[in-house]
């Protein structure tokens, strides 16, 4: 699945999260969470949208499993949470030119999904401008 296809359905499953039949969001999600074709990064975040309808349906036991399968998918890789949380600090305390490292850095990692590849650019771009 390219990432057009990817965030077209995403954003379908959550219009139908977020006006009513969660149910239905609720079906597409688990289906791309195992798509062999998307990215590791890509299955987790959908784990945690359908960790949230669980939870908004009340199945609480669900919600975490799909929780603890996101988390077990994410222990096998490495991670930019923490180093993008570090750039937006850094940005706080002024310090620009080290945080526009960090994300230059993030975009030669093997590991970066699509979004995060695109996010990572336009913190640069904004940070240069």
């Amino acid at each position: 699945m390219d990432h057009g296809a990817l965030i077209r359905d995403e954003y379908a499953a959550a219009g139908l999260f977020e006006s009513g039949p969660v149910q239905e969001a609720t079906a597409v999600w688990p289906t791309m969470a195992s798509d062999p074709e998307l990215p590791f990064p890509d299955r987790v975040r959908n784990l945690k949208n359908l960790a949230h309808g669980f939870t908004r349906m009340g199945h609480l036991a669900h919600a975490e499993a799909a929780l603890d399968e996101g988390i077990a998918i994410e222990d096998r890789l490495v991670r930019g949470f923490m180093r993008e949380s570090k750039a937006v600090w850094l940005v706080e305390q002024g310090r620009v030119p080290e945080a526009i490292a960090i994300y230059e850095g993030l975009l030669r990692q093997f590991w970066m999904d699509s979004a995060s590849i695109k996010r990572c650019q336009d913190n640069i771009a904004r940070l240069k401008s």
